[in-house]
């Protein structure tokens, strides 16, 4: 079965990557995180090339041509369509089913925990489910995979008192569709996110290589 992997991400340039996290750490240090989370997470993809097809997807229209420099021919790059990150994924889906893809599968670049295994996990979870999400602690999502393509699932209310975890589950039972949970992760967006992140077990290796580049101890 085809099964097609997008990383969704920026190039790692000042003050357009993880803008929340920079009011409290400064620019330089969450563009140094950032870089590092989304390294992390392309060290974790290159475990998978035998099981799927690589996407890189640009968020927005800035800094395409960087990004593109930057990664050389490591993966296919799919350009951004327009500067609305959620038009930029249903296009990415749409196209990457049209080329005969069966399983597709979207992450973010900036969630340190995400590994190969979740996403194997995620990959094998479509031959029982419509659909697989990953939730991170604010209710948002960090991954989503499908194996035909619902452009509605991502059509949300950005003036809704639910989340966009809810909002999309909402959409998929409301359509009759099944799916499956990912373990819940953190996105770090918050400097309180990073020092919980960082007090957490697992990944020291990646957590003492952010504790010497962030200077933090």
């Amino acid at each position: 079965m085809k099964q097609a992997l997008i990383i969704l991400g920026r190039y790692p340039k000042h003050g357009s990557v993880k803008t929340r996290l920079a009011k409290e750490i400064g620019e330089e240090r969450a563009t140094k995180f950032y870089r590092l989370s989304l390294e992390k997470i392309i060290s974790e993809v290159d475990k998978l090339r035998s099981k799927a097809t690589v996407f890189f997807l640009h968020a927005d229209l800035g800094d395409y041509e960087l990004l593109q420099k930057w990664l050389g021919k490591k993966f296919f790059i799919l350009p951004p369509k327009s500067d609305i990150i959620e038009n930029n994924i249903q296009q990415a889906f749409k196209f990457i089913f049209e080329q005969g893809f069966e399983k597709v599968i979207s992450i973010g670049s900036d969630i340190p925990d995400l590994n190969s295994e979740i996403i194997i996990d995620a990959f094998e979870a479509l031959d029982q489910s419509d659909l697989v999400f990953g939730p991170d602690k604010d209710k948002a999502i960090y991954l989503y995979g499908e194996k035909s393509h619902h452009s509605e699932i991502f059509k949300l209310e950005k003036d809704s008192n639910l989340s966009v975890l809810e909002q999309c589950l909402k959409k998929a039972d409301k359509i009759g569709l099944t799916y499956t949970l990912a373990p819940k992760l953190i996105d770090i967006d918050k400097l309180e996110d990073l020092m919980l992140f960082l007090k957490l077990k697992g990944n020291q290796n990646f957590k003492n290589s952010l504790k010497n580049i962030l200077n933090l101890g």
